[in-house]
C-alpha cells in the first residue's frame, strides 16, 4: 500500500481548519475561498488542487464527519447498552465537538451535517 504524502495530509488539515475557524468566526455565506488560504498559509493554487470551491470543501467535511458519526452510533448499537459504551460514545463525539458544531449550524441546498 502506498503511504499518503505527509505534505498532502498537512496541506488538507490546514485548508479543514482554517474553513472551520472561519465558518465559526464569520458564518459560511462570509467565508471565502481567499480568506481560507490567508489562514491556512497555502496559495490559492493548492486550494483549488484539493477543493473547485467552498461548497465541495464543505460537501467533504460533512461527508467525513456524517461517517465518524456513523461509526460511532454503530459501534454503540453493536453492544449492550451500558454505561460503558454511552461513555464511549459521548467521549467519541467530543473528540470532533468544534468541527461537527460548527458544520450543524451550515445548511446550503442538500448538504448539511
Amino acid at each position: 500500500m502506498k503511504n499518503p504524502d505527509l505534505r498532502v495530509q498537512k496541506s488538507k488539515r490546514d485548508i479543514e481548519r482554517a474553513f472551520i475557524q472561519l465558518v465559526n468566526q464569520k458564518g459560511f455565506s462570509k467565508t471565502n475561498v481567499k480568506d481560507i488560504c490567508n489562514t491556512a498559509l497555502i496559495g490559492r493554487s493548492t486550494f483549488y488542487r484539493y477543493y473547485d470551491d467552498k461548497y465541495m470543501l464543505l460537501e467533504e467535511l460533512v461527508q467525513y464527519y456524517t461517517s465518524i458519526f456513523e461509526k460511532l452510533v454503530s459501534n454503540r448499537t453493536k453492544k449492550n447498552f451500558t454505561i460503558t459504551s454511552l461513555i464511549e460514545l459521548y467521549e467519541g463525539l467530543e473528540n470532533y465537538q468544534a468541527s461537527m458544531l460548527c458544520l450543524l449550524n451550515i445548511s446550503i441546498d442538500n448538504v448539511s451535517l
